[in-house]
């Protein structure tokens, strides 16, 4: 059963190009995160106006058993270009754990207003002595109400049977009270959701939705979801991502309503923009009003290490947006000195609180607004607002 639904009319959107910021966040030279960073996702915190960004980084086998190790790490910015990064990391391997014996790595993240929610692929020792591999054992779920202490909720949500699966790469967003989590399965995307209310109950689907084989731009495989929430839609959902062809990588942009029928852009692949798409390993994109941010992992040439860029559709660009929609501070504001600003700083239509779609805001919220002084060009293409 396939999914993919191709647009054969022009949709509200103008298809985004990416232009390179350059080098973000490089790995320290010392402490925990010196092997790279690479993976990164981000998500704001509201209260404080503050961009949070998970990332992974490369550490040396935990035992003799893993061929490698990861763990997950933190930092924060307040323009999304200078990081502060923690020193410890808020997940490790757990030598005790049958999922992430080895590594915890790939990590997603979305925040709520009250809780941060953290989705990661899980490795646990190599299934033999000659191995050249840690055993994947799926996607594993944490949340935090802080963002540095994390309780494992499932260890692995979506777990991997046997070795015939490959499962990982996931990205998240909540719409309207709904978790949906995008992951890698097999060469395609599934998609697995439960009610923010109750997150012990959780729905997978059995069936692709986005199917490569109907993309001829795709043949190999897609990779590498980036799923977020839009404003202003009447498909709050949205997800960019890559396909691989004989070598080459193009990226697309899809929305959908369910999270099971996507409608790609009518100009997918995208074009414009300066990135070169195989180079880069994950990426993560957030919108900014109606501009579009993307962090990204890339072999930093200087150091031979992973580190992480920023790619932007605009500059300067709009306030950044949450994964969430509608906005928690607005509909029911969390316990965390939050003030419920709702001033219309990013709102193109002068106002601050927009009902079509989804009921997401362009508030300005969050940081980024200030960003005078960087320069690139500026998109060929911008999102018009419906």
């Amino acid at each position: 059963m396939m999914f993919v639904l191709y647009s054969a009319i022009t949709t509200a959107l103008a298809a985004p190009a990416f232009f390179d910021q350059g080098f973000v966040l490089k790995a320290p030279e010392s402490g925990a995160f010196a092997g790279g960073v690479n993976a990164p996702t981000v998500d704001i915190e509201n209260a404080t106006s503050t961009y949070v960004m998970y990332f992974e980084s490369s550490v040396a086998p935990i035992s003799a058993d893993c061929v490698s190790s990861y763990v997950i790490g933190r930092a924060t910015s307040r323009d999304g270009l200078s990081w502060t990064i923690d020193e410890a990391p808020v997940l490790s391997p757990d030598p005790t754990s049958d999922a992430s014996r080895c590594s915890v790595s790939q990590p997603a993240i979305v925040f709520d207003g009250r809780t941060w929610h953290l989705f990661y692929s899980t490795a646990r020792e190599k299934p033999s002595s000659g191995a050249t591999y840690n055993l994947p054992t799926g996607i594993a779920y944490a949340t935090s109400t802080d963002g540095l202490n994390f309780t494992v909720q499932a260890a692995p949500l979506i777990p991997t049977t046997d070795l015939s699966e490959t499962v990982g790469l996931s990205s998240a967003t909540i719409v309207n009270g709904q978790i949906y989590v995008v992951y890698f399965y097999n060469n395609d995307f599934r998609l697995a959701t439960a009610p923010l209310s109750d997150p012990s109950v959780w729905a997978t689907s059995t069936d692709s939705v986005v199917d490569h084989l109907a993309l001829e731009w795709a043949s190999n495989d897609v990779i590498s979801p980036a799923l977020f929430c839009e404003d202003d839609m009447d498909a709050p959902l949205s997800l960019v991502f890559a396909g691989d062809s004989a070598g080459a990588r193009s990226l697309a942009f899809a929305t959908s309503t369910d999270g099971n029928v996507w409608t790609m852009d009518e100009q997918t692949p995208l074009t414009g923009g300066d990135l070169t798409y195989s180079e880069l390993n994950h990426w993560d994109v957030i919108e900014a009003g109606p501009d579009y941010l993307m962090w990204y992992g890339k072999t930093d040439p200087v150091t031979g290490l992973k580190a992480i860029g920023l790619a932007a559709t605009a500059s300067p660009w709009s306030p950044a947006q949450p994964r969430l929609c509608p906005h928690a501070y607005q509909t029911d504001p969390p316990d965390t000195g939050d003030t419920g600003d709702t001033s219309p700083a990013d709102s193109e239509t002068g106002t601050a609180t927009d009902t079509k779609g989804c009921g997401c805001s362009s508030s300005g919220d969050a940081a980024a607004g200030w960003l005078v002084g960087l320069a690139m060009m500026v998109l060929s293409r911008r999102r018009a607002k419906a």
